[in-house]
C-alpha cells in the first residue's frame, strides 16, 4: 500500500500535455500614412487608411481635428463671407493691424473678438461674384496699404494711415487701351511691382516699382497659352534656377497652362525672359488655386496638388514626387469633376497646426469637405462638418468664413461654439477611420476576431464604435456614438473659477469583443470626443481556421 500522501505526490508529479494556443495577437499602428487610394486595398501599408475623417495623421498617432468657435456676431448683409483679408500694420509702437472680411454687400471689419462687424466699404455691384477677392499687403514711402481685387467691383485700395477704402486708378502707358478699373479681378506684387490682371483676357498690368495707382504697362500672357482660356492670376515663385535664388513670375491660365518668366522689368527687352511653359491640367473656378509652400509654389488642378519645382525639374504630373496629393488624387479628382465650375476651391496653409487645407465647394446633400495634409507626416485626411467657405491664417489663428455670414476660428475641441449661447449648443467632434485590409500572413485562411482594443491618449475617454470589416467590405459603421459632454469645462467655453477641469493626460485601453469571420481584416473605428484625443494604435486578438 502507498503511504499517506504518496499517491497525491505521484499524481502531482505526472506531466500533462498542454493545450496548443490557437489565438494570435497583432498590434495595428495608427493610420499616420493617411488616406491611400492608389494601392490595392490589401496591398497598402498597415499604417495607411482607406477612410480617415476628422483625424489628422500627426506625430505619435492620428489626432482629432480642432473645432470651431465664433469670433464675432454675423455680418448683417451678403450671401456669405467669401474672403478673409488681414491687414498687418508696420507700426512697432502702436499696432493698427485689422481683420477684414468681404461678402457680396461689401467689406467689413472684424478685428476685435465678440464685437459686431463694422462696414468699411460698400460694393457698388452686389452680384454673386462680389466678395470673391484677392489681396496683398504693400508698403510704400507713403505708408502701408492693403490692395484688393474683387471679381465684380475691381481694384480697391485700403489706406492704413487713414483707415479708408477707395477705388484704385489705372492708366495705360502704351498702345493698349486703358481698361476700366472695375475690370481688374486679381492683384499681386512681383519684385516690388504691383501687378493687376484684367478679367476675361490674357492681359496683366504692371505699375512701376513703389506705385499702387496711376500709370501701368500692359503685358499679354494670353498668346503663350497653348490650351487657351483667360489669365487666372500671377504668383511669385522663389527658385534657384542655377544662377542663385530668384523670384520668378508664374502666370496660370484657366485651362491649366503655366508660363514662367524671370527678370526684373517687363518693359525692357532682355530683362523679362520666358523661362518655361508647362501644363498642369484644368483649374477650378476662382483665383485661389495656388499658395506658397516653403520656397515652393503649390497649385491645385484636376491632376492634384502640384509642386511646381518638381514639374520644372522634368518629372511628369503623375510622379508621386510632383504631386503632394499623389495618394488621394483619385478621390480629389472625383470631387473636382463634380464641382469644377463652382466657387469654393482654394489652397490654404496653417503653419501653426502644420497643415495644408485644400477646400472644395459645398455639394448639395453632402457635408462640407476639405482635404488636409499634415506637413510633417505628409499623410492626408478629410475634414467633414467644418463649414468653411473660405479661410485665412492671421496672428496665430486660422479664421473661417461661412456661407451664413459667420466668422469662426479653428480652435478648441468642439464644433459650433456660438457667442449667443456661450457654447451651450456646441457639438462633440465625430471622427472615423477605416484601415487597409490585411491577411496577417495567411491570405487563404479564415480569421475570426475575438477582441479589439483601441488605444487612445487624451484628457478624456472618447466614446466610440469599433468592429472588424472582412474581405474588402468598406461599409461605414452606422449611427453615431452617444455622447454626453463631460461635467468639466469646455475649452474656451467654461468660465474661469467656475468650471471643473480634468487632470493630466491618461492612456485608455478599453477592450471590445469582436465578431464575424473572413480572410482579410480591416479596423473600422468611429467615435466622438470633446477634448484632445489621439488614436495611437489597436490590439487585435484573433484565431485562424482553415480554407473552408
Amino acid at each position: 500500500m502507498l503511504q499517506a500522501g504518496q499517491k497525491f505526490r505521484e499524481l502531482t508529479q505526472r506531466r500533462t500535455r498542454g493545450f496548443e494556443q490557437t489565438s494570435r495577437t497583432i498590434f495595428l499602428p495608427p493610420a499616420q500614412g493617411g488616406i491611400n487610394t492608389i494601392d490595392g486595398a490589401a496591398n497598402a501599408p498597415l499604417q495607411d487608411a482607406l477612410r480617415l475623417v476628422n483625424m489628422i495623421p500627426q506625430q505619435y498617432g492620428v489626432g482629432v481635428r480642432h473645432g470651431y468657435k465664433e469670433w464675432c456676431p454675423p455680418v448683417p448683409l451678403g450671401d456669405g463671407i467669401k474672403t478673409v483679408m488681414p491687414y498687418t500694420s508696420k507700426a512697432t509702437d502702436v499696432d493698427t493691424s485689422r481683420l477684414f472680411v468681404a461678402t457680396s454687400d461689401g467689406i467689413y471689419e472684424c478685428t476685435i473678438f465678440n464685437t459686431p462687424p463694422v462696414k468699411r466699404y460698400d460694393f457698388p455691384v452686389k452680384s454673386a461674384n462680389a466678395g470673391w477677392c484677392s489681396w496683398h499687403n504693400y508698403q510704400t514711402i507713403a505708408g502701408q496699404f492693403l490692395l484688393i481685387a474683387d471679381l465684380a467691383n475691381g481694384y480697391i485700395v485700403y489706406n492704413g494711415n487713414t483707415n479708408t477704402f477707395a477705388p484704385g486708378t489705372l492708366t495705360s502707358t502704351g498702345p493698349v487701351p486703358t481698361p476700366p478699373v472695375t475690370s481688374i479681378d486679381f492683384v499681386t506684387v512681383w519684385k516690388n511691382r504691383v501687378t493687376l490682371v484684367q478679367a476675361d483676357t490674357g492681359m496683366a498690368w504692371f505699375y512701376d516699382v513703389g506705385l499702387i495707382s496711376g500709370n501701368a504697362m500692359a503685358f499679354n500672357f494670353g498668346n503663350k497659352f497653348k490650351y487657351g482660356g483667360h489669365l487666372k492670376g500671377i504668383w511669385n515663385w522663389t527658385l534657384d534656377g542655377g544662377e542663385g535664388v530668384d523670384d520668378y513670375l508664374v502666370a496660370i491660365s484657366q485651362a491649366g497652362d503655366v508660363v514662367v518668366y524671370e527678370g526684373t522689368d517687363p518693359a525692357v527687352a532682355g530683362e523679362f525672359v520666358l523661362h518655361g511653359v508647362f501644363f498642369l491640367g484644368a483649374t477650378p473656378k476662382g483665383r485661389r488655386i495656388a499658395n506658397d509652400y516653403g520656397g515652393d509654389l503649390i497649385v491645385v488642378t484636376s491632376n492634384g496638388l502640384i509642386q511646381l519645382s518638381k514639374l520644372i525639374g522634368g518629372l511628369p504630373l503623375t510622379d508621386e514626387r510632383t504631386s503632394l496629393s499623389h495618394k488621394i488624387n483619385q478621390r480629389l479628382n472625383t470631387v473636382m469633376q463634380l464641382t469644377l465650375d463652382a466657387f469654393g476651391w482654394e489652397v490654404k496653409t496653417y503653419p501653426l497646426s502644420q497643415i495644408i487645407i485644400v477646400a472644395s465647394p459645398k455639394q448639395i446633400g453632402v457635408p462640407h469637405m476639405q482635404f488636409v495634409m499634415h506637413t510633417a507626416t505628409r499623410g492626408w485626411c478629410q475634414f467633414a462638418d467644418l463649414p468653411m467657405l473660405t479661410g485665412e491664417a492671421w496672428q496665430a489663428r486660422f479664421y473661417i468664413g461661412t456661407a451664413d455670414n459667420k466668422l469662426f476660428t479653428y480652435e478648441g475641441y468642439v464644433d459650433n461654439v456660438l457667442l449667443s449661447d456661450n457654447g451651450a449648443t456646441a457639438n462633440a467632434i465625430e471622427w472615423e477611420s477605416l484601415s487597409t485590409f490585411n491577411h496577417y500572413g495567411a491570405p487563404a485562411l479564415f480569421k475570426r476576431v475575438q477582441m479589439l482594443r483601441p488605444q487612445f491618449v487624451g484628457s478624456e475617454v472618447p466614446t466610440f464604435f469599433v468592429r472588424a470589416n472582412y474581405d474588402f467590405d468598406i461599409a461605414a459603421i452606422g449611427g453615431s456614438p452617444g455622447y454626453v459632454v463631460p461635467a468639466g469645462g469646455l475649452w474656451d467655453v467654461g468660465l474661469w473659477d467656475m468650471a471643473l477641469w480634468g487632470g493630466g493626460y491618461i492612456a485608455n485601453q478599453p477592450p471590445v469583443g469582436g465578431f464575424g469571420v473572413g480572410r482579410s481584416i480591416a479596423l473600422n473605428l468611429r467615435g466622438r470626443s470633446s477634448n484632445e484625443c489621439v488614436h495611437v494604435g489597436t490590439d487585435v486578438l484573433y484565431d485562424v481556421g482553415g480554407m473552408l
